[in-house]
């Protein structure tokens, strides 16, 4: 049996501008510069099933890949944008934004 987790993707559009940031030399705008300093890496949320221990990371971890759906998304794509991770059944470790 399958299982279906969907959380949003609160501030996906920081992670986009922060992803063009790095990839980029070209300089910042004030806009992009507020995107910036406004958030960090906990922005992009993750899924990830848990199967054993590490004695470096404590877990052993496999990362699970999300389908993202924007049907609900709002214009400057920062709230509405949903991720569904399909799951199988085991022990799961969950990172996302509450706010």
């Amino acid at each position: 049996m399958r299982y279906v987790l969907t959380i949003e993707a609160i501030g996906d559009n920081f992670a986009y501008h922060r992803r063009q940031f790095l990839c980029s030399t070209a300089p910042l705008t004030k806009r992009e510069m507020r995107y910036f300093e406004l958030g960090g890496t906990h922005l992009s949320p993750w899924v990830a099933r848990i199967v054993g221990t590490d004695s470096r990371y404590g877990f052993v971890r496999e990362f699970v890949n999300a389908q993202k759906d924007y049907s609900q998304a709002n214009s400057v794509g920062s709230r509405g944008i949903f991720l569904h991770y399909f799951l199988e059944p085991g022990l799961y470790e969950i990172n996302h934004r509450l706010k």
